[in-house]
Parts: C-alpha cells; structure tokens; sequence
C-alpha cells in the first residue's frame, strides 16, 4: 500500500504491564516493497506515569513480514480510426490503482487485435507500454490488462476512374489502357489483384462508355476499402480493316467481264460470320492472260451484331 504499516499488533513476550499501566505498541516494516520473510520492527510507548522509564523495554524484530503486489489496471479506450493497414491505436490506455506518490512513466500504448475495417473491434492494451516508478521496479504492483471491445475501423475511400481508350474492334469490350486512382491511396501492403476497364459495347463508334474493374488484396476480400469506380465517356472502336480477295479466273471468251468465281474474304473476329458471297470481273471482256480481276460486295453481308459496321471492306 506505498506505507510500512503493518495491521498486526506486537505481543508482551516476556514481563507485564503493572496494573494502571498503558502500553500502545505498533509494528512496522523495514520497507514499503513487495517481499516475502520482511523484517517487522516493533515500536510504542508506555503511558505509567514516568514517561515509560518505569521499564526497561526490549524491543524484538520479526522477519516474517510479507507484502504482496497490489493490483494496477490498465484499461483499453475505445477509439475510432479509418483503415490504414496497421493495427495502431491513438487511444492512451486509462491507468487505475497507484498508490501514493508512485507514478506512471510513459502514456502506455494499444493497439487493435487486427488491422482490418469493422465495428465492435476489440483493442488490447500493450503492458511492455506501463513503466511504473515505485521505486521497486514496478514489482509492487500485478497489472490486469483490460481489452475493449468497443473499437472501430472504417472503410478508406479510394476512387478509380477509368481512363480515355481507343482500339481496333476485336469482338471483345477488353480496353489495354489502366483506370486510375484519382483520390485516395492503397494502404501498407494492399495490391490490385485486378485494375482493368471495359467497354460498354464491343461494337464500334465513339463516345463509349469505359468502367473500372477493381479487386484488391487487402486479406479481408477487399473490404477495407470503400471504392468509387467512375465511368468515363472516353472510349472509341474504330472498324477492322479485312479485305475482299479476287481470285484467279479463267473462261472461254463470251463477250462479257462476269466469271463464276467468286472473291475470298479474310478472316472476321471469332464469332461473326458473313452470309451471301461477293463478285469479280474481268477488267474487260477481251480475249487475254494476266488480266485483272477486280472484287465487289455482291451479295456478301457481315453478321457481327452491328450490321456489319464493325468492319472495313477493301
């Protein structure tokens, strides 16, 4: 308790106290610190008229005094903090059972049990944060850590915007140009475990609209994050070149350019196909070798969802 008092009265061992006489004897120990087999000295006085010179007073130690640790709480506050990857508290933790002029060194620390957002999170008080001076070490007390339950951790905000993109139509809504973080930060560690963007529409034209795609490694799903993902009105597929090929003819003069071979298209984006087939003809109807061919849509037609827009035919 920080004093040398001890509750224990001393006994007369040996002699008495004369009738009308008054002894008054305490017992003190020799330190205020926690121990065990503590020397316990005996102390009073006689009230028998003469000052207690009446007696010759022997005074006997005892080394069996004990003291034990007093108990110090350290108590977790409740704190509230947007996630930042660590499990740091600006929380002090609140310091309850010093006794008398012993102190505390440092403010003590705490910490969340984990890093993650969330509500009801528990905080623990960090006992290597409590130094006390006792004069003992701190040995004079036993601390009881006390956690709180009543911790929060919000979501960081982080936007993502997509950014303009402009392609050749290849069947597909993919963009090769990354959205970007337009305010807010990825935290300690956390990574993307995917930033892309997409089209609205795979077919072409322009004003189209690109969204961000995002997933994060967080180790919590991705949910230490409340993330804004803005569109942008930035993207444009322009049509895919593929061209009409004649191919080589030969027939027996007939007083006309037509041949009933028919021109060989390149090859369209996996899924579209055309119908119908296109034309060719001879660059006039005279009798002749290496003469050109020239190709024409006949009644070929490109099926892609888009009326055949998606493609250029040369």
């Amino acid at each position: 308790d920080g004093t040398l008092t001890a509750t224990a009265t001393p006994t007369i061992t040996a002699g008495s106290l004369l009738s009308g006489d008054l002894g008054t004897f305490t017992e003190n120990y020799v330190t205020k610190n926690v121990g065990n087999a503590l020397q316990l000295v005996p102390v009073g006085t006689i009230a028998d008229g003469n000052g207690g010179g009446n007696y010759q007073i022997t005074l006997n130690p005892l080394s069996l005094g004990s003291i034990t640790p007093a108990p110090l709480s350290v108590s977790a506050v409740p704190t509230i903090k947007v996630y930042d990857g660590t499990t740091d508290s600006a929380g002090t933790p609140l310091i309850s059972g010093l006794i008398g002029s012993d102190t505390i060194g440092g403010v003590g620390a705490q910490v969340y049990l984990d890093k993650n957002a969330g509500t009801n999170k528990t905080i623990v008080p960090l006992a290597a944060s409590v130094t006390v001076n006792d004069g003992n070490g701190g040995h004079n007390y036993t601390l009881s850590l006390n956690n709180s339950t009543l911790g929060q951790i919000s979501k960081a905000p982080l936007t993502v915007t997509a950014t303009a993109n402009t392609k050749v139509y290849d069947g597909t809504t993919a963009a090769t140009n990354l959205p970007s973080i337009t305010a807010g930060a990825l935290k300690s560690t956390d990574t993307f475990s995917l930033l892309t963007q997409t089209y609205s529409s795979r077919n072409v034209g322009t004003g189209l609209t690109l969204t961000p795609n995002i997933t994060i490694n967080d180790g919590n799903g991705g949910n230490n994050y409340q993330v804004t993902g803005v569109p942008l009105l930035g993207g444009a597929i322009t049509p895919a070149v593929v061209y009409l090929r004649a191919n080589p003819a030969t027939k027996t003069y007939d007083g006309t350019v037509l041949t009933s071979v028919t021109p060989t298209l390149d090859a369209l984006v996996v899924g579209d196909t055309f119908l119908g087939a296109g034309v060719e003809v001879f660059s006039d109807k005279n009798a002749g070798s290496g003469k050109t061919l020239t190709p024409s849509i006949g009644t070929l037609s490109v099926i892609d969802g888009n009326a055949g827009h998606n493609y250029q035919i040369l």
